[in-house]
């Protein structure tokens, strides 16, 4: 198994299927487990959150947190 860092720099139009794209390989490949953290430093809490949820829904995903820098 090899572990795979990856930055994606992409915009905001574009998001949600270049998630969609990535939670499609990882349902169809077993041996794959995908790991993604999004930084939104202009974003309020409130924000985030709604993201978060929209994505949840939409992409099947179990339930994950945030982190807010201070």
């Amino acid at each position: 198994m090899r572990i795979i860092y990856m930055a994606a720099h992409i915009d905001p139009k574009f998001e949600m299927e270049f998630l969609e794209h990535i939670r499609t390989f990882d349902k169809t490949h077993d041996n794959c487990h995908f790991e993604i953290a999004i930084d939104v430093p202009d974003a309020k809490t409130a924000e985030i959150i709604d993201h978060v949820r929209e994505a949840q829904r939409k992409l099947d995903l179990p339930l994950f947190g945030m982190v807010k820098k201070q």
